[in-house]
């Protein structure tokens, strides 16, 4: 259910995100988000980072 997958991507901006942006765990991040069936939220980093993620993802 969308609702379902709306409170886990809640749980992953909770998360401590930076450590992975910090150590570079860009790809792995992405991966753990696409794991739990989530679209990669680009929102929660294109304002801050916006050279690291690209579009390709929505391809």
């Amino acid at each position: 259910p969308a609702e379902e997958k709306e409170k886990k991507l809640q749980k992953f901006a909770l998360a401590p995100i930076t450590r992975y942006i910090k150590y570079g765990d860009l790809k792995l991040l992405k991966v753990l988000i696409e794991k739990e069936g989530l679209t990669f939220p680009s929102y929660l980093f294109e304002k801050q980072f916006p050279n690291i993620f690209s579009r390709e993802s929505e391809k």
